[in-house]
């Protein structure tokens, strides 16, 4: 099976992925970590963010100024729309990838996609069942501040720039809600991971033996 996971920003996507791989000994595939590899590593990614934003964004190291990078495109819907269409062609061809030969191969681990414009992009089309994490805007606001040091108009753009978490949630097939404890969450996750994890072994049995 192909699970998806989204949501908003620091909401707790990264913290449900990684339990749920640990339970259902599943293969990941982190969206965001596929674009800062892109930013970093790829020339070709790096030419055309230089040509669109400027040759300051690529520090010294030869690695992506992601501050101002940030800084820019959250500040100009134009620029970031700019940076999406670098980025997001190549990051759905990764995971599509991934996906198909995961589909070669019936029986194996689950694929979990980690991928936060899941909606965004239609990649829901692609997968079997999507959980949404989400709380409260209030909520990702302080965490953005407190945890990632972002100023707070950065944070309300960044978090204004996404799909709600409302019509996420609308869509999802499964739901977890992280804006109580962090015990309330990890019996959530806990507990969604052991159905998901019964809908693989159901998965893996009805698939044909090779």
């Amino acid at each position: 099976m192909i699970f998806g996971i989204t949501g908003g920003i620091a909401s707790g996507k990264s913290t449900a992925s990684a339990r749920f791989c640990e339970v259902l000994q599943a293969q990941l595939f982190d969206a965001d970590a596929e674009a800062r590899r892109l930013l970093d590593e790829d020339p070709q990614v790096q030419r055309d963010v230089i040509s669109a934003f400027g040759r300051q964004v690529i520090g010294r190291d030869g690695r992506a100024d992601r501050p101002l990078l940030r800084q820019l495109v959250f500040a100009d819907a134009g620029r970031r729309r700019a940076l999406e269409e670098i980025l997001h062609p190549r990051v759905r061809l990764a995971w599509q990838l991934l996906a198909r030969d995961h589909l070669q191969k019936p029986g194996g681990s689950p694929l979990i996609l980690d991928i936060p414009l899941l909606y965004e992009t239609g990649a829901d089309a692609h997968i079997d069942r999507v959980v949404v994490v989400g709380c409260l805007p209030e909520t990702q606001l302080q965490r953005l501040i407190a945890y990632r040091r972002l100023d707070e108009p950065t944070a309300r753009r960044i978090i204004s720039a996404q799909l709600p978490l409302s019509e996420k949630a609308a869509r999802a097939t499964h739901l977890l809600w992280n804006d109580g404890s962090p015990t309330a969450f990890q019996l959530q996750i806990d507990l969604l991971a052991v159905h998901l994890q019964a809908l693989a072994a159901a998965d893996f049995a009805s698939c044909p033996p090779s």
